[in-house]
């Protein structure tokens, strides 16, 4: 097993400082001059991320130093969760919650595959030519469900501490499923239907809460809104209740920014 966790380190030690340090993303990263981050998740993978999930280390969330002009050249998205810039056609999320640890971090993630993370710090690092600026790993946490994930071949539902957002989970089976992440769609359902239950939904209120929870990028939101009466139809199931308006609940409470 130790050798099998060294060997999966160096992939991800060595994935991700080629990714950080390639040219786009680490111009992106400088445009937003952040000097130490967290990451994790997809950005780890081994397919290309389609973003960069950035998460704060501290408890002031990230401090952009940006100009008005720059807001307006790339922010493109944002939810009460997150912010969405998009700089040189990379995508970068820039996280509002703190965890405590990088361990708790990854630890809150409900699929296996997604049970990675890194603390990155922006440094002076010596070259043969003289000095120059990289983004560099300062620590690497591997779950044992990411291993277990490594082992069995296909990722598995792990549940969501509580307050977390079951509703999302189930958001994204199918997305993870035509990766080939997951390997039946239906045994996974059954899981996160099963979180529902244990959860459970007191009011319409309680339910909306689910929605802003969830990180959407603005393909996602499309998504949702498309698939609004099977969300109402869940929603009926688990309380007995009709929606009273999907408009207000996707307009107002998701808090959703213009896309551009």
């Amino acid at each position: 097993m130790e050798k099998i966790i060294k060997e999966v380190n160096q992939i991800f030690e060595k994935r991700l400082h080629k990714r950080l340090n390639s040219k786009p993303v680490f111009s992106a990263l400088e445009t937003l001059e952040l000097e130490r981050f967290y990451i994790a998740g997809g950005a780890l993978l081994k397919e290309e991320p389609n973003d960069y999930d950035l998460f704060p280390i501290t408890e002031n969330n990230f401090k952009i130093g940006w100009d008005k002009e720059k807001e307006s050249m790339y922010k493109v998205w944002e939810t009460v969760n997150s912010v969405s810039f998009l700089i040189n056609n990379v995508k970068i999320q820039a996280c509002k919650f703190h965890n405590k640890s990088l361990e708790e971090l990854v630890e809150r993630f409900d699929f296996t595959h997604c049970k990675v993370g890194a603390e990155i710090e922006r440094q002076n690092i010596a070259t043969p030519s003289g000095k120059r600026i990289a983004y560099v790993i300062k620590d690497l946490y591997i779950s044992q469900d990411h291993l277990r994930y490594r082992l069995l071949g296909y990722s598995e539902y792990c549940g969501v501490q509580p307050n977390d957002y079951p509703l999302s989970s189930l958001l994204r089976v199918f997305k993870y499923y035509k990766r080939g992440y997951i390997r039946s769609s239906y045994d996974v359902i059954f899981k996160i239907l099963e979180a529902f239950l244990e959860r459970g939904y007191d009011s319409q209120l309680d339910f909306e809460r689910q929605l802003r929870g969830i990180d959407l990028s603005p393909e996602d939101a499309e998504q949702i809104d498309e698939n609004r009466q099977a969300l109402m139809h869940i929603y009926y199931l688990l309380t007995g209740k009709t929606i009273d308006d999907w408009k207000v609940i996707f307009n107002n409470s998701l808090k959703i920014g213009d896309k551009k």
